[in-house]
């Protein structure tokens, strides 16, 4: 099953790589999936290998231990790290990072802000 995943799989990868303070231990597996189907692959394993699975985004405000992680870490960015718009709403994925979905959003709705303030003095 992990062998179906098109995203990446690593096993052993150390979590520090992964978080905004560069510290913990390692994941035994750690996935990042490309579509919907890679997760479903990686949870069918965990399933089948009674596996605990933990879910991670970009990896601000994470804490990991020194021992690290057991089990499957999934890294949820590429098929669910955008963000989509449409008027004045915003749908987005579970790994979308704040820093891009503000930017995005800036740029989207930008067409909803006005051209210019008049100062009064």
């Amino acid at each position: 099953m992990l062998g179906e995943i098109r995203g990446e799989v690593r096993f052993k990868e150390p979590l520090s790589f992964h978080t905004s303070l560069r510290i913990g231990g390692t994941a035994d597996i750690f996935v990042v999936p490309q579509d919907v189907d890679d997760i479903r692959h990686a949870l069918m394993f965990a399933e089948r290998e009674q596996l605990p699975v933990s879910v991670i985004g970009g990896g601000n405000n994470l804490l990991v231990k020194d021992r690290g992680v057991r089990g499957v870490v999934l890294r949820l960015e590429g098929c669910l790290g955008r963000a989509e718009f449409h008027g004045e709403e915003a749908i987005a994925g579970a790994g979308v990072s704040l820093s891009a979905l503000i930017r995005e959003a800036s740029s989207a709705w930008s067409v909803f802000r006005p051209r210019s303030v008049a100062r009064s003095r």
